[in-house]
């Protein structure tokens, strides 16, 4: 749900699109469409979540994919990418490597009422561990605490 409509994420991948892209289309309350966002792609995109934040009215959409910044030896460890979506736009869009430095293997996020979002995160440090990771950013995608 979002504003008395809701939200759908769309992966367009068919081979028969020229250009394969991931939509977040918004409905109204009567399920009339709102607004469609194109959202960055990459092939490695997985785990997708949206959630909303009704205290503040916004969309926290998620995935684990590729960070071309940090990725640069073709390793793949998988970077959070955490996009937030107020008034039908995109007001912050941060990849997490600097609090997930780890291979990263699934996550959860969950809206707080302060109106930012908290993650928990399940990494490998090392082939043979693994750990949990646990914080809460802002409305700005800022670290509130770890």
């Amino acid at each position: 749900p979002y504003l008395d409509g809701s939200a759908v994420l769309i992966n367009v991948t068919s081979r028969s699109v020229a250009n394969p892209a991931t939509q977040l289309v918004i409905l109204d309350a009567d399920f009339n469409q709102n607004a469609v966002l194109n959202m960055t792609f990459n092939t490695a995109d997985r785990e997708h979540q949206l959630e909303y934040n009704k205290a503040k009215d916004r969309i926290f959409y998620a995935r684990i994919t590729k960070n071309p910044d940090v990725n640069l030896d073709n390793t793949y460890k998988g970077s959070l990418l955490l996009t937030l979506i107020q008034d039908n736009s995109i007001k912050h869009q941060k990849y997490l490597d600097k609090f997930i430095p780890f291979k990263l293997e699934k996550y959860r996020m969950i809206p707080t009422k302060t109106g930012g979002v908290a993650i928990v995160a399940w990494v490998r440090p090392t082939k043979d561990t693994r750990d949990l990771l646990f914080f809460e950013l802002d409305e700005n995608l800022e670290l509130v605490k770890r």
